[in-house]
């Protein structure tokens, strides 16, 4: 634990980073579903949905970034992204036939990993 509590802002900056460059899904919506879940945007409706989904995982990837500099925001930001990543980890999970072979499995195992992190950071801190 403490080797994770010392190191804890490189874990934020890294795990940052990689949650917000899911945002960029929100400049090509249809290309990022179709490589991370094989699924295809059909109307204007899905497209926003899509594009206002990487818009809030990307935020949150910032978020994470913002609390690696700002220790006092750690706490409500951790459990925000531990209850966000792990819906999106669950709903995978749940649906793993569907998904099995895809990007998104290897996301939704990754989401998992960093809810450990944050969990074990905010027990020990």
């Amino acid at each position: 634990m403490a080797l994770i509590v010392e190191n804890f802002f490189w874990i934020l900056m890294i795990t940052g980073v990689l949650t917000a460059l899911v945002g960029l899904g929100a400049i090509a919506p249809a290309r990022g579903l179709a490589q991370t879940f094989g699924g295809t945007v059909e109307g204007p409706g899905a497209l926003l949905i899509v594009r206002h989904w990487n818009f809030l995982v990307g935020v949150s990837g910032l978020l994470l970034i913002a609390a690696a500099y700002h220790p006092e925001w750690r706490t409500p930001i951790l459990w925000f992204a531990v209850v966000s990543k792990s819906s999106f980890a669950a709903l995978v999970l749940v649906q793993f036939r569907a998904f099995a072979g895809k990007p998104a499995v290897i996301a939704a195992v990754a989401d998992v990993v960093m809810v450990a992190l944050y969990l074990t950071y905010l027990v020990a801190a």
